[in-house]
């Protein structure tokens, strides 16, 4: 005959077993997912502009906005984003800002490659800001006017010496600050970020001109991943819930046994 407890204890096993099972399944790499791109709307122009002031490098878009394409994926939906109706679309918007990114950092080359550390402190971190248009559609979505993406970011510029193209970039796993924020999207479970900010049409090759790079105008666009923190299945979370629930009936048990080994000896 089964005992009243062997119910509860197998289900407090299997909650062990489930929850561990789960965890092991979990991804040990922090591998993100892209959730926004960019892309400017007239891709002529060259906005994003390096300057080398001899002590110091500087990149800027020294436009008051820069008109992009910026589009959620179709994976952002199930990553942070607050209104699903927003994946896998594009809406006009205005890169409002790309506060001046100024390093101190000495240019160096390798293999072919230049590379331009953009370190900064905490408190002077520069700023990406992306923010919705007042379109009939943006309107309708009830996004106009929100910010659509906001990075801090530190970072790693790279490219070929010589060549016309260039690529600003940095990862949390890298060792870099990424910090997202957004009015329609929540990072608050974000455990990794890396971005990728690409410019395109140099009009003057890569370079270094003494410390720094030599300066340069060019087109941009720009790729924004992150990772979440698994959340566990629903019936991870039922089976958890009915071991809680056995395990103190298991406990009783227990305690019951040994104190009537106890008054036997």
């Amino acid at each position: 005959m089964r005992s009243r407890w062997a119910i509860p204890k197998a289900l407090a096993m299997v909650a062990i077993v489930g929850l561990a099972s789960s965890s092991l399944s979990a991804p040990a790499r922090a591998q993100t997912t892209t959730f926004a791109t960019f892309n400017q709307v007239n891709t002529s122009a060259r906005p994003f502009t390096y300057t080398n002031k001899g002590s110091v490098g500087e990149l800027a878009a020294f436009h008051s906005a820069v008109k992009v394409n910026f589009s959620f994926t179709s994976a952002a939906s199930s990553l942070g984003l607050t209104n699903s109706a927003l994946a896998g679309q594009t809406f006009t918007a205005s890169l409002v800002e790309l506060a001046a990114a100024d390093t101190q950092s000495k240019a160096t080359t390798a293999a072919g490659l230049i590379f331009q550390p953009f370190v900064h402190s905490p408190s002077s971190l520069p700023l990406i800001r992306i923010v919705a248009d007042y379109t009939a559609n943006n309107v309708a979505l009830g996004i106009a006017g929100k910010i659509l993406l906001q990075l801090k970011f530190t970072g790693l510029l790279t490219g070929p010496a010589g060549g016309n193209f260039a690529q600003l970039a940095g990862s949390t796993a890298g060792g870099y600050t990424v910090n997202y924020s957004s009015d329609v999207f929540d990072f608050s479970h974000s455990t990794a970020n890396s971005y990728g900010l690409n410019f395109t049409n140099l009009t003057s090759p890569l370079a270094i001109a003494g410390d720094f790079l030599r300066n340069f105008s060019s087109t941009g666009s720009g790729a924004f991943g992150t990772r979440f923190a698994p959340v566990p299945e629903p019936g991870t979370l039922v089976l958890f819930g009915c071991g809680l629930i056995g395990l103190p009936v298991l406990m009783r048990k227990k305690l019951r046994s040994a104190m009537a080994r106890r008054s036997i000896a």
